[in-house]
């Protein structure tokens, strides 16, 4: 269900601030955090309802109430589950640590494409998809207002509309397979159409302007219904018992890792194009990229001159004299005419 919280509360998120920003005090940046924090301490009064992992809670002696909690969730599967923690708690076997992952190759394998499969979840950037769709409804002719509503309103709508369905049915018939498989192909074709059309000059014409239009509203239900869903779960699912917790914990964390390099390269590379021209857009990309290339030779400039430093260091000990090297070659000396001189 987390996919499904997600878009509702994208789509929640859109409406209450497009009513707030009408209103004339300070409220009007306050009541999108307010509703925020008021959901929060829903989450947080709940949480306490919330039961235990019933793979932890036979591993303190708690059998009987990891029984009744799979009894909540799956009562048909119940027993099948329960000989399979019951055969891991009698070999003794524990949660696999990072190491272990790594160095054994069945589980080693498993991980990295886990993590490989959130990466390229992350890097179809449906989120830079949302942030640019409103520029793209305003080339189509639409309003800046009207733009903002077909481009953030209605993509939340249908977000919210298409994932419910999807993770509550589905899902469980398509497979996560196949669903990966059709969904990037899906999502790769529309992004192809939409570059042939801005590269042709298609996009100049009105009905090229409503054909991107369209192709992004069904990329965003073609991610939504497979990969935004699926992966999350063939990532967790793919694991061996042993090592789950920490391979998914990784293939998660991809996610953060690749925003976190999306914000550093945005430091280094991005200027601010919003209100520029195209004139003014140029000029202060020359200057970043100017910048950059300093910086880049400014640190070269400095690593190679602590490595010159270190050379010429070593170089310099290596011709520095040394009494007690002579002295023990003299005494080396006495002993080898001593043993010439006793031998005669």
């Amino acid at each position: 269900m987390l996919q499904v919280f997600i878009t509702v509360g994208v789509c929640c998120g859109y409406f209450i601030c497009y009513w707030s920003v009408n209103l004339k005090s300070n409220l009007s940046w306050r009541t999108p955090f307010i509703v925020q924090s008021i959901a929060a301490l829903i989450l947080a009064a709940g949480m306490h309802r919330l039961p235990h992992s019933p793979r932890w809670l036979p591993q303190v002696g708690r059998e009987q109430r990891a029984w009744a909690v799979m009894e909540q969730f799956d009562r048909h599967g119940v027993e099948r589950e329960k000989e399979d923690l019951l055969v891991r708690l009698s070999s003794g076997t524990n949660n696999a640590t990072l190491k272990e992952i790594m160095l054994d190759p069945t589980t080693r394998w498993r991980a990295i494409l886990a993590m490989f499969l959130m990466g390229m979840q992350q890097l179809s950037r449906i989120d830079a998809v949302l942030y640019f769709a409103p520029l793209v409804f305003r080339q189509a002719g639409l309003k800046s207002q009207q733009s903002s509503f077909f481009a953030s309103g209605v993509p939340g709508i249908l977000l919210a509309v298409v994932t419910l369905p999807t993770q509550l049915v589905l899902m469980d018939r398509w497979g996560r397979r196949p669903s990966t498989i059709w969904g990037g192909a899906g999502q790769g074709v529309c992004m192809f159409i939409i570059g042939i059309l801005y590269a042709s000059g298609g996009s100049k014409a009105l009905a090229g302007k409503w054909t991107i239009i369209s192709l992004i509203y069904i990329f965003l239900i073609l991610f939504s219904v497979t990969w935004a869903v699926s992966l999350k779960l063939a990532t967790i699912e793919l694991q061996p018992s042993r090592s789950r917790s920490v391979s998914a914990s990784l293939s998660q964390s991809v996610c953060w890792v690749v925003n976190t390099l999306s914000s550093i390269a945005c430091v280094l590379f991005l200027p601010e194009t919003l209100g520029r021209s195209l004139t003014d857009v140029d000029m202060l990309w020359n200057e970043r990229t100017l910048r950059t290339s300093l910086l880049a030779h400014k640190l070269q400039f400095t690593r190679d001159g602590r490595r010159a430093e270190t050379r010429h260091r070593r170089r310099d000990s290596d011709a520095e004299y040394h009494p007690g090297d002579v002295e023990l070659a003299d005494t080396n000396g006495v002993q080898v005419q001593n043993l010439h001189t006793a031998g005669s």
